[in-house]
C-alpha cells in the first residue's frame, strides 16, 4: 500500500546499503502511496540544513497517490535536513535506489512524518531508512487531524526495530497505554556491523487477524500476534509512520 523511498530503480546493494524502489517491490502489489521524500514534486535535492521554507504545501504534498484519504502533518511539525548532511547516523552513501536525494527527519521534533489513510483492513507499508545505533520505528496510530503521529498518543502500537543481538531485544512490540516494551521472539537479520548502511523495512499488516509480519529487505522475520503480545490492547492504524 505505502513506499516511502526512490520512485525509479531497483532493488540495490551498494557501498551504502541496500534499497528497494516503489514500484519494484516484491511485497506490494497496489500501490497506494508511494514519496521519495525530497523536498518538493518530482523531486528537490537541497544540500543544506533545513529552514522553514522547506515546509510549503508544495514541499510536503505526497508525489504518488491513489484515491484514498490521506493527511501529511502540517509545516510546523517537521523538522527536516538533507540527507547529506544527516550526522546520527552519518550519511552512507546512496543506495542507487534514490537515497541521494532524500530528506530526513534532524531529532528537533516529536514527529518526523506520518501518512493517515484509514481505507484498508490489509496493508503493506515499506521505506528505506539507514539503521541507526538505537532503532528503526514502524508506528501504527489513530493520527491527529494534522497527520502528527508518536509512539505515545493514544492506542499506537509501535515495532521497534534493532540489529540482532541488540539489547532490550531486536524486535520489540511497545504499546502506548502501559508504555511498556515486549520481546516479540523475532531475531533481526541484519548484525551490528549495518548500523549506519541502508536497508528497506516493511510490515505487511490485517487488522481482522490482529498480525503484523515484519521484513528486512524484503526477507520475512515471521508475524507478530498482536492478541497474544499486546493481550487487550485496542490500536488503531489509521496512521502509519
Amino acid at each position: 500500500m505505502f513506499a516511502t523511498h526512490a520512485l525509479a530503480g531497483d532493488e540495490t546493494d551498494s557501498s551504502g546499503g541496500v534499497g528497494v524502489a516503489v514500484g519494484k517491490s516484491a511485497l506490494i502489489g497496489n500501490l497506494d502511496v508511494g514519496d521519495t521524500f525530497t523536498t518538493g514534486l518530482g523531486g528537490d535535492y537541497r544540500a543544506t540544513p533545513y529552514t522553514a521554507t522547506w515546509t510549503t504545501k508544495n514541499t510536503l504534498e505526497v508525489e504518488s497517490k491513489r484515491s484514498l484519504t490521506w493527511k501529511m502533518p502540517g509545516g510546523a511539525l517537521w523538522a527536516l535536513t538533507s540527507a547529506k548532511n544527516s550526522s546520527n547516523p552519518a550519511y552512507p552513501g546512496e543506495t542507487k535506489a534514490g537515497s541521494a536525494t532524500g530528506v530526513t527527519g534532524n531529532g528537533q521534533s516529536d514527529v518526523a512524518w506520518g501518512i493517515r489513510h484509514g481505507t484498508r483492513r490489509q496493508f503493506v507499508v515499506q521505506f528505506d531508512a539507514v539503521m541507526p545505533t538505537d532503532r528503526v520505528t514502524l508506528l501504527f496510530g489513530p493520527g491527529a487531524t494534522n497527520g502528527a503521529v508518536g509512539i505515545f498518543v493514544g492506542n499506537t502500537l509501535s515495532v521497534f526495530l534493532r540489529t540482532a543481538g541488540a539489547k532490550p531485544q531486536s524486535v520489540g512490540l511497545f504499546r502506548s497505554d502501559t508504555k511498556e516494551e515486549v520481546d516479540t521472539g523475532l531475531t533481526s537479520t541484519l548484525d551490528a556491523k549495518e548500523q549506519g548502511r541502508w536497508h528497506n523495512f516493511a510490515a505487511k499488516v490485517d487488522l481482522d487477524k490482529q498480525t503484523i509480519q515484519i521484513f528486512m529487505d524484503e526477507v520475512s522475520l515471521g508475524t507478530l500476534d498482536v492478541g497474544a503480545l499486546a493481550p487487550g490492547f485496542s490500536w488503531d492504524a489509521r496512521a502509519v509512520g
